[in-house]
């Protein structure tokens, strides 16, 4: 019996090694059955989700102990329950104490000797920072495009305001101080100052800093 001690030896040292490696492993991995009940876990599942050994976790619902919202579960086992594998599903789960995180799941389904689905096998990687880090690129490169947009318009207004500015200074110069006309033209001018300052502002905005502002002698 020496070749069938031999091969037993090599099944425990393959199995034993495939247990280290499940044991060990940086992301949560589980089976679970099609009415959510956990198989197995691994340790870093469990520590994922905070709870305090497998067992614990073993005896926790996966559809309303896991899942923030249940429904996704059950719309991911309607959509992909009879697919072979599953990849990159992003869902909501929480943890024991009641945290939310968002995971990324990926696996398979293992069906019996009838075609029913037996267990999952799934592996789970939380992508929670990784979302929020992401959300916040996107702000980051909304705030630019509105700059960039901020930017072009408060161009084109000054182009306009320009002309709203400066020619109501030269119509008082050539108007007596007793005219009826200063105090309109006057009121529009002052009213050019505030729309300048609003688009000063608008550039500002779009150059992410504040303007230095320093007396210069245009003749040099």
């Amino acid at each position: 019996i020496s070749q069938r001690k031999a091969t037993e030896k090599a099944l425990r040292r393959s199995e034993a090694s495939f247990r280290e490696l499940i044991q060990h492993a940086v992301y949560g991995i589980y089976r679970s059955t099609p009415d959510g009940k956990f198989i197995s876990v691994n340790p870093a599942l469990v520590q994922m989700l905070g709870y305090g050994s497998e067992t614990e976790l073993l005896g926790v619902d996966l559809t309303k102990d896991v899942y923030a919202h249940p429904e996704q579960r059950e719309r991911m086992i309607d959509r992909y329950g009879e697919q072979p594998r599953i990849a990159g599903i992003d869902v909501e789960w929480k943890r024991k104490d009641g945290a939310v995180i968002t995971v990324r799941l990926s696996g398979r389904s293992v069906p019996d000797e009838a075609g029913r689905i037996q267990f999952y096998e799934m592996l789970v990687e939380d992508v929670t920072e990784r979302r929020a880090l992401e959300q916040q690129l996107r702000h980051a490169q909304k705030l630019e495009a509105i700059g960039t947009l901020a930017g072009g318009v408060a161009h084109d207004l000054n182009n306009i305001l320009s002309g709203i500015v400066s020619y109501p200074e030269l119509l008082l110069m050539d108007l007596p101080p007793e005219s009826p006309l200063r105090r309109p033209i006057l009121t529009i001018q002052k009213t050019g100052e505030k729309a300048a300052a609003i688009v000063q502002d608008l550039l500002t905005m779009a150059r992410r800093g504040v303007p230095v502002k320093e007396m210069v002698d245009f003749n040099q």
